[in-house]
């Protein structure tokens, strides 16, 4: 049935993460992140998002870049975090430029900068993100109301 096919579909995953293909080190990852075909294992998570990051797969950095900005599987660390939104980011991953912005906003992981936080915000906002659309929306009806 289901569960069997995901167990097969986790050991294939893990023949192929093994072998360094990024997807399905992304894949392994993420069922280790969530405990989906396997028990739950936020240091293996960590392992497999960093090889699959380390060769460029967007995604997995914006997720090691979750782990380490939260701790989740590391001890928490916004610099390399900042290090790993800013790839994804420049790739045009919008959860990455949306949190990119929040770090650069409240000065985690990277000086305290307004107008690099804007940049990212508006970027992801422009991508669909909804969070950033609201924030954009909140600093440009400041900004309206501050010079009427």
């Amino acid at each position: 049935g289901c569960c069997t096919r995901l167990l097969q579909g986790v050991e294939y995953w893990e023949i192929a993460a093994n072998k360094g293909h990024a997807e399905a080190q992304f894949e392994l990852a993420s069922c280790y992140y969530i405990g989906q075909g396997v028990d739950r294992s936020y240091s293996k998570a960590v392992k497999y998002y960093e090889l699959s990051a380390q060769q460029g797969h967007v995604d997995a950095q914006a997720m090691l870049g979750n782990c380490h900005a939260k701790g989740i599987g590391v001890n928490q660390d916004y610099c390399k975090a900042v290090k790993l939104f800013t790839k994804a980011a420049h790739q045009g991953h919008s959860p990455a430029q949306y949190n990119l912005g929040i770090c650069l906003l409240e000065g985690k992981g990277a000086a305290q900068d307004w107008h690099r936080s804007f940049f990212w915000l508006q970027k992801a906002s422009k991508l669909g993100h909804t969070d950033a659309q609201g924030l954009v929306q909140q600093r440009e009806q400041f900004l309206y109301a501050s010079a009427i």
